[in-house]
């Protein structure tokens, strides 16, 4: 291979197309240098060496991915106006804020305006930087990162609904000491795994507070003896 540089009188000197974006040649030298663009890949004048950083990269807007089912975040840095030399942008991410990516390595690179993070940790907090790079190299290292972000699933299924139809009465030839449970028509969802039993002396409509008297760990199950009572007093009871 021989020096594909052009040689001064070179009728492929300024004899170049002009190219849709200004790329330096490959000794990183801008082009053109001289009345047009040289042919080849190596301009033949001896411009100076680009060693301008595009602009820097605002901000970017960051968070959850929505409808997913966690492990991913948006970051999209849209309305940024890239130089004519642009070649890709890269992603910075770190548990902490930060305003420089010296000694950071990317986790992503992309000739795009947005990209998604899919190697999160749901309920950890992330901060992102981007920065646009040219043909030449130059990256600016500082940055305007944004967080805190956090994953999270959102595609979690919904919580059951109330369990309607509960008949409570008392158990009939006993002895006292206990009232029976039945909410047999309540049409529980496929993945029920148990039900929750609460009561209380008074009416209720939350239980968020409220501790269960007991647990009937078969889901297929939809009835229960509460023997705990004291015989002559009124009860309330809800089963989630």
């Amino acid at each position: 291979t021989g020096d594909l540089h052009l040689q001064p009188g070179s009728r492929a000197i300024d004899a170049g197309t002009t190219p849709p974006f200004n790329w330096p040649d490959l000794d990183g030298n801008a082009r053109p240098a001289g009345g047009g663009y040289d042919m080849g890949c190596y301009e033949g004048g001896s411009g100076p060496a680009d060693t301008t950083p595009p602009p820097q990269v605002s901000e970017p807007r960051v968070g959850d991915r929505p409808d997913d089912e966690g492990g991913a975040i948006e970051i999209d840095w849209r309305g940024y106006s890239p130089p004519d030399d642009f070649k890709e942008y890269r992603v910075y991410r770190a548990a902490s804020d930060f305003s420089s990516i010296s000694g950071m390595s990317p986790v992503a690179t992309t000739a795009a305006v947005s990209h998604i993070d899919t190697t999160t940790i749901d309920g950890t907090d992330y901060y992102y930087a981007v920065t646009c790079v040219d043909w030449t190299g130059n990256e600016d290292p500082s940055v305007q990162a944004a967080g805190p972000v956090q994953s999270s699933n959102n595609n979690s299924p919904p919580a059951p609904g109330p369990v309607t139809g509960l008949l409570a009465h008392d158990t009939p030839n006993d002895h006292g000491g206990s009232i029976d449970l039945d909410w047999s028509g309540y049409s529980a969802p496929a993945d029920s795994d148990h039900y929750n039993i609460y009561r209380a002396t008074t009416s209720f409509s939350d239980v968020s507070d409220m501790t269960p008297i007991a647990t009937v760990d078969d889901a297929s199950q939809t009835t229960y003896s509460d023997a705990t009572t004291t015989d002559g007093t009124d009860y309330y009871y809800a089963v989630t």
